[in-house]
Parts: C-alpha cells; sequence; structure tokens
C-alpha cells in the first residue's frame, strides 16, 4: 500500500503524546491521559488511540481517512470501550486541524 498524500499534514502528530484536558461534566477536575498516532498500511490511513486516567473517561480508537471529493478534509471513525461508535468530520488548512 502507498501512503494517502492527502494526509501527509498530520504527520507531526506520529507518536505517543501525554495528554492534559478538561470535561465540562468534571468541573474543576483535569484528566490526564495519552493520545497515540500511527500509520496503517504504510501510510494509507491514521489510526488514533487514547486513553485517560479517569475511569469514567472511556478508551477510544478512530481510523481517519480522506475522500477524494472534499479537498483538504476527511473523516474520523470513532469507536470506544461503551461500544459507542461516531463518525467526526475534519479539515486541515496549513497547520490547523479542525
Amino acid at each position: 500500500m502507498q501512503a494517502n498524500p492527502r494526509l501527509k499534514a498530520l504527520a507531526v502528530l506520529i507518536g505517543e503524546w501525554t495528554t492534559i484536558g478538561a470535561h465540562p461534566m468534571m468541573p474543576g477536575k483535569t484528566l490526564h491521559g495519552r493520545a497515540t498516532f500511527t500509520w496503517v498500511e504504510s501510510g494509507a490511513f491514521l489510526l488514533f488511540q487514547s486513553h485517560i486516567d479517569e475511569p469514567d473517561i472511556p478508551d477510544g480508537i478512530a481510523i481517519l481517512g480522506t475522500d477524494d471529493a472534499k479537498p483538504d478534509a476527511g473523516a474520523m471513525l470513532y469507536f470506544d470501550v461503551r461500544n459507542v461508535s461516531r463518525e467526526y468530520r475534519w479539515t486541515i488548512s496549513g497547520n490547523l486541524w479542525t
């Protein structure tokens, strides 16, 4: 398989990241965890895995890809330990990933 050139801008995410965040339903609580980004099939897709060290926040996994009909945009298919599935849309412009 070959790399998807439209995912190239997300290459800066590759690796394991320490995360710090908050959740609106847990006011005043700081959430710590990690996120990992790895290539699938030599860069055809991007795999995202997340873990938060808080038992009430689920671990999740997602696959990111693109659609030729939407330049500078893509989709993320997400699933977590609660059996929740979501489809998210993303765009990239310069170094801004939304």
